[in-house]
């Protein structure tokens, strides 16, 4: 049933997702606590599908593609906002990931092989929304403050390019698992 407190839970993500674009667009600091709210949800919704038995297909397809949708849109709208320090070739690397990834779990699981998250998936979407948080509140509430503390604008480059090298690991992982789970069907099929 697609009409459960764990699917809402996921689409309401879908919405704050929308109000954080705006929120990045404007320049407002509101963007961060919006971005921590669509966080705690993405939490909250596998933990109530689990606990109260709501897991559907829908929720299990749509979860990662919003969580997708946030954190590439919030970094797209940051080449703009902070092109210094979010420059357009690494949104790229991160959207180009996500859309690697998301065909590879379709092709796994046209093949009836589940593509679950893996530790390296899961901890990149934790740096990258800690990166997007701080390169928000750097440019809309430390800006005057950073222009006289480096370190604030230093760290903003550290998380983001941290942000970037554990999207291409995870992104490394998941072609070695989608490998593997294509090279065991094909051996299965011979």
């Amino acid at each position: 049933m697609i009409y459960n407190a764990a699917n809402m839970l996921t689409l309401s993500r879908l919405v704050m997702a929308a109000i954080f674009f705006v929120l990045i667009a404007f320049k407002s600091w509101w963007a961060v606590p919006m971005l921590v709210l669509a966080g705690a949800t993405d939490l909250l919704d596998g933990w109530v599908a689990r606990r109260y038995n709501q897991q559907t297909d829908f929720g299990r397809i749509a979860d990662p593609v919003i969580d997708k949708v946030l954190i590439c849109g919030g970094f797209i709208f940051l080449v703009k906002h902070a092109p210094t320090i979010v420059m357009s070739w690494m949104a790229t690397v991160i959207v180009g990931r996500e859309l690697v990834v998301t065909g590879l779990r379709s092709l796994a699981e046209s093949r009836g092989t589940e593509f679950a998250a893996t530790f390296w998936g899961k901890s990149k979407m934790a740096v990258q929304s800690v990166a997007l948080g701080w390169v928000i509140l750097l440019i809309t509430v430390f800006k005057p403050a950073a222009e006289a503390a480096r370190w604030m604008v230093t760290t903003a480059h550290v998380l983001v390019w941290t942000a970037v090298v554990v999207t291409v690991m995870s992104g490394l992982v998941y072609l070695i698992q989608a490998e593997k789970l294509v090279r065991g069907r094909e051996e299965k099929d011979a």
